[in-house]
């Protein structure tokens, strides 16, 4: 877990570039539509439309350049299911083994997937702590459930929008309800092992 927050970090600031592109991209793609609208109309009117063409060409270049940088935003989107799993699959298996979190790079799976992957870890890690709970393992189940609010606390600031990280709010509202409950159960098992110590 000790990586986890640098990871989450430099996922942040590749995200926010890819944002930033996104939002140059928009912009782009309005001024590109205008000029190549003023172009069309100055044809249509029997006028020069040499500067819009210009000015429509350099644009389109930016476009074509920009785009590279996000077009995986949208290539990767058909595949989301299986990568997603793939993804909280080796971070659950990390962390249960007490092993380094992998990082997306680690696992070839996009930043985005990765992110929500990690947040889907939450509710896997619940079945496991109720699971050491009926055990009585509840200082495991208390280790576990550390683990489920670092994450938390780290997903939770995280705010991009459907286009950069799809499901990510609902999944973050998923994962508050999932800690909230998952504190309550440890909480009432702890008390009542030490209840049944203590009239041993």
């Amino acid at each position: 877990m000790d990586n986890l927050e640098k990871t989450i970090k430099e996922i942040t600031a590749e995200l926010d570039n890819i944002d930033s592109k996104r939002e140059g991209i928009i912009a782009t793609n309005r001024k590109l539509n205008r000029t190549s609208g003023r172009g069309i109309a100055r044809i249509v009117k029997g006028e020069d439309p040499t500067a819009n063409l210009v000015e429509a060409r350099d644009l389109m270049k930016i476009l074509s350049n920009d785009i590279v940088d996000v077009v995986d935003l949208t290539s990767w989107r058909f595949t989301n299911a299986g990568v997603e799993e793939y993804a909280e699959f080796e971070i659950l298996y990390s962390i249960i083994n007490g092993n380094a979190i992998p990082r997306p790079g680690d696992l070839l799976v996009p930043s985005w997937m990765w992110i929500t992957g990690l947040a889907d870890v939450l509710g896997e890690l619940r079945r496991i702590i109720l699971n050491r709970l009926l055990l009585n393992k509840v200082d495991e189940a208390k280790e576990l459930l550390r683990s489920m609010q670092v994450i938390y606390d780290l997903i939770v600031s995280l705010d991009f929008s459907k286009s950069i990280i799809s499901n990510l709010r609902k999944k973050i509202d998923v994962a508050r309800i999932t800690i909230e409950r998952t504190e309550s159960d440890v909480v009432n098992a702890s008390m009542s092992l030490k209840f049944r110590l203590n009239t041993q």
